[in-house]
């Protein structure tokens, strides 16, 4: 009994120093500012819904396999957020700070490189207080995040019949819960709940750069910037049955319905270079769309389980967990994902926590172990996503050409352009097409002779298969779905190549210095087998 007794004490102590205003401002000054990671975390799974879920619980759950639904400590000093019901056990003022180190190693399929990464991360800042004890009535306060957005991936490859190709993708940010939760007991009966506010962000970028040294492309940024946030509510309710002296059985459930929740959502499409310094400035902008509106349906999760618990001794217990993960839309789009479930094993043992004759007697062992289903759909061909936008407006006093000819020339003098030939991007005829399938491009000829021609094309739908561009095309291809055309089907006469005469007959400039595009700007799926 001394050893318990010198333990609340100790707590005694710990409340006295955090109750203080200026002390608690500090604690949570510190806690938000350090809710982000230390170090570089780079997870390609991060891509998908709001991004890696972030394990949960506090240090105990997780030490026991993750079991949170039955769990309550007996003395009252632990701070079970997953379960609110649990603040009803609460004994003195507890204040909970975890900190986690995760390690990944990323390896290539076929290859003997890999990449590891680390980071140190603040897990969650709680604060448990017993509002009336005796009563079995207590509110906790805190931060956790839920899920983590972090990755970066540099690609080099070689595409035939296209040019050198170096593409960069970049994910940031997560989502993040400030709750306020309340528990009480009735009897053997305990319920409790929490309430909160959930807020997220996350940014994605992608960079193509085309490297050549003859001809130089315009480097392309996909940006898509988003954000939600919205309040959030959890319940959460334990059974305690008397099993014998000291002995007993708890039962524990939790539920968080399906939300819905406000998002905005910032949309970029631009060429751009680098400077000195290595940062990125726009050179021109070719789509944009500033705060639309759209809903993120965030999913439902329960959970229940047992445990056995004998007083100061030993406790035993198990518990399932589903996330309804299949149910996440973000602006009405769904992601490769699916129903999460898991099962979760564990327990503690105290060898002698009353009458042990040293400190070892007295620590508490937990051993655990979780098996169930990834959130994540995983098959052997998962595509980089890009949101779609909406379909791309023509500029103003510009005309589309009759049709969507599987063939396109160009015409020379086209009324539809003023008169003038299709000599520059000012004087490029338009053309709008559902989808574009099985298309040619061919240059503007003057007499017999192919010349340096300019195209604009519209697509209102997805790139399939076939795409031909024929030597002296310069073509910019907006689109509002995916690319989904295998390399084998997209041939681009204007690699590493002389560029021809100007339609004027004065020498082009693209063979060195200006553009040569044979290529799409957008912010959709893309897809490359």
């Amino acid at each position: 009994m001394p050893t318990l007794t010198y333990y609340l004490k100790a707590c005694m102590r710990l409340v006295k120093i955090i109750t203080r205003k200026n002390k608690l401002f500090l604690s949570i000054v510190l806690a938000v500012s350090c809710i982000s990671a230390i170090g570089q975390e780079n997870s390609p799974r991060s891509k998908y819904g709001f991004g890696d879920v972030v394990p949960n619980g506090n240090v105990i759950n997780r030490a026991m396999g993750g079991i949170a639904a039955p769990y309550s400590e007996t003395n009252g000093t632990t701070v079970n957020f997953l379960n609110p019901a649990s603040y009803a056990r609460l004994i003195v003022t507890t204040f909970d700070l975890g900190f986690e180190i995760d390690t990944r190693t990323l390896r290539q399929v076929n290859s003997s490189g890999s990449f590891r990464s680390g980071s140190a991360n603040v897990s969650y800042v709680m604060l448990g207080i017993p509002i009336m004890p005796k009563h079995h009535w207590g509110v906790t306060l805190g931060l956790r995040p839920n899920t983590r957005i972090s990755y970066k991936i540099q690609t080099n490859e070689r595409i035939e019949n296209v040019d050198s190709v170096s593409s960069l993708y970049e994910g940031n940010g997560g989502s993040y819960e400030v709750i306020g939760g309340t528990g009480i007991a009735f009897g053997n009966l305990s319920i409790g709940f929490n309430a909160g506010y959930l807020f997220g962000t996350k940014d994605y970028t992608s960079k193509r750069i085309f490297n050549n040294d003859t001809v130089d492309y315009y480097r392309s940024n996909h940006e898509n910037k988003s954000s939600f946030g919205g309040f959030s509510l959890t319940g959460g309710a334990q059974y305690n049955a008397r099993l014998g002296k000291g002995t007993w059985l708890r039962l524990g459930a939790t539920a968080q319905m399906q939300k819905t929740y406000k998002a905005t959502r910032d949309v970029n499409v631009e060429t751009f270079q680098y400077d000195v310094n290595g940062a990125v400035f726009r050179i021109d902008s070719v789509y944009g769309q500033n705060n639309a509106k759209g809903d993120l349906v965030y999913p439902g999760a329960y959970s229940f389980g047992f445990m056995l618990d004998k007083e100061l001794e030993w406790s035993f217990g198990a518990e399932y967990r589903l996330t309804k993960w299949g149910d996440y839309r973000f602006f009405g789009q769904a992601d490769p994902l699916q129903d999460a479930w898991t099962v979760h094993v564990g327990g503690q043992w105290i060898p002698d926590a009353l009458r042990g004759g040293n400190y070892w007697s007295h620590v508490t062992y937990r051993a655990g172990f979780f098996y169930g289903r990834d959130n994540i759909k995983v098959d052997n061909n998962v595509p980089v996503l890009m949101s779609p936008q909406p379909a791309v407006t023509p500029p103003p006093s510009r005309v589309y050409e009759s049709g969507s000819p599987a063939t396109i020339t160009p015409p020379l003098s086209n009324p539809n352009c003023g008169g003038n030939s299709p000599d520059s991007w000012a004087n490029a005829p338009w053309y709008l097409y559902s989808q574009l399938k099985d298309v040619t491009i061919n240059p503007a000829k003057v007499g017999s002779t192919n010349r340096e021609t300019y195209v604009n094309i519209v697509v209102n739908g997805d790139i399939k298969t076939n795409l031909t561009i024929n030597q002296g095309v310069n073509v910019r291809i907006y689109f509002t779905g995916n690319a989904d055309i295998k390399v084998s089907n997209f041939k681009n006469s204007n690699v590493d190549g002389s560029a021809l005469l100007n339609i004027d007959g004065t020498t082009s400039t693209n063979t060195a210095t200006q553009d040569n595009k044979g290529g799409s700007d957008s912010d959709s799926d893309q897809r490359e087998d």
